[in-house]
């Protein structure tokens, strides 16, 4: 009698949780850069042991690969992702799922007839679930991989490329690649803020992703600048822990209410207005220059008395305004909002250390010392511009 084969304890709990329904999800986000419309959420398995706790993915997956459970685990996350979707496409008509497949089930040539018998029993539509698969699976067996990926699109299913830039695939094969999509890898993104190099690997790819017809995606955004660089870049879609961390089915619908107050004040073509109120033409054009560069949309005004004027028109995000000007100066513009009782958020610049007395005496929000660096200009900009 033959001994049946040796399965690794976890194996055997991992088999014994997608069985039972243990396995959970979190979902992260991805928005639209420029809107903020939210898109779709990237489903993320999870996998809470009763006695261990909560078993990392770097842990489990490999087990599920290791022991023929991959495909399972993936239409177990594809599930719960259905389920929960419904309840949310009444607040977002739009929305979709996306979720990781591994080389092996892409490989595997039932996949895809797997993938369409789990949406045809659930009556789910293949629109709303995409398949992420990581760059380096086109490294190895280029052609079978191309003809799984035509296979799922054929079903209605989006696929993008996920860690774009991490596996050193030739432009040959991403120029014949049949996917919906590239996601930029987040070494690439989260440091283009202050790594001149990573923003301009960041900018090449948006425009050769347009240019070969892909929606390009920015993961790892983690903070407003990055988000607004990416705008002015032309990027579609960005995610990462600046616009929402994994979080948890239940924890989706208040999330989307949040961040819809937030994007209703977005102007519809994603350019955020600014006033920028000095007398000196040359720092005007300088900052004009630099903050159009990054997506705001300038409104410039020569004295407080024009300012004035200016935001009775339209209320712009955040006033950088400067001190000393002729007619009406800045300490006169802050006396005139306050008394209209505004909630203008107002960064006060001048030359030298009065700029932080200056915003401390007239209660602004924050101040720029003349000269500044342009990197503080952006700064101090998007950081009031998105709280706002």
């Amino acid at each position: 009698m033959t001994d049946p084969p040796c399965v690794e304890p976890e194996a055997v709990e991992l088999r014994a949780a997608l069985d039972s329904g243990d396995l959970t999800i979190a979902l992260q986000p991805l928005v639209n850069v420029r809107s903020g419309e939210i898109v779709r959420f990237e489903a993320l398995a999870r996998w809470t042991h009763p006695s261990r706790g909560a078993i990392p993915p770097a842990i489990f997956i490999p087990v599920a690969e290791a022991s023929g459970l991959i495909t399972p685990l993936t239409l177990a996350v594809m599930l719960r992702g259905a389920g929960h979707l419904k309840r949310w496409r009444k607040l977002l008509p739009g929305a979709n799922v996306d979720v990781n497949v591994s080389m092996s089930s892409l490989h595997d040539p039932a996949f895809p007839e797997r993938v369409a018998d789990f949406l045809g029993s659930l009556g789910l539509e293949p629109g709303w679930f995409g398949f992420e698969i990581t760059e380096s699976m086109f490294m190895y067996e280029p052609d079978r991989t191309t003809h799984a990926i035509e296979a799922i699109r054929n079903l209605g299913c989006r696929v993008s490329i996920d860690d774009f830039g991490c596996g050193y695939s030739s432009l040959g094969h991403l120029a014949s690649l049949p996917v919906n999509a590239v996601k930029i890898d987040r070494q690439f993104v989260t440091p283009m803020s202050t790594d001149h190099r990573r923003e301009a690997i960041v900018r090449a790819t948006i425009a050769l992703g347009h240019d070969l017809g892909f929606e390009v995606i920015a993961e790892g955004v983690e903070d407003t600048e990055t988000l607004e660089m990416l705008r002015a870049l032309g990027c579609d879609l960005a995610q990462g822990y600046g616009i929402a961390r994994p979080m948890t089915p239940d924890a989706v619908p208040a999330w989307i209410g949040s961040w819809t107050k937030t994007v209703e004040k977005i102007p519809p073509d994603g350019r955020r207005p600014v006033l920028v109120v000095d007398d000196e033409p040359a720092i005007v054009a300088l900052i004009c220059d630099i903050l159009e560069q990054h997506g705001f949309r300038v409104t410039t005004a020569a004295n407080g008395a024009e300012a004035l004027r200016a935001i009775e028109t339209q209320l712009p995000y955040v006033v950088l305004l400067d001190m000393n000007m002729p007619l009406l100066d800045g300490a006169g513009f802050i006396d005139v909002v306050r008394e209209r009782g505004l909630d203008l958020p107002i960064v006060v610049m001048t030359a030298g250390p009065s700029a932080e007395r200056w915003a401390k005496d007239l209660g602004a929000n924050g101040f720029l010392r003349k000269p500044f660096d342009m990197s503080s200009v952006i700064d101090v900009t998007s950081r009031f511009a998105i709280a706002n």
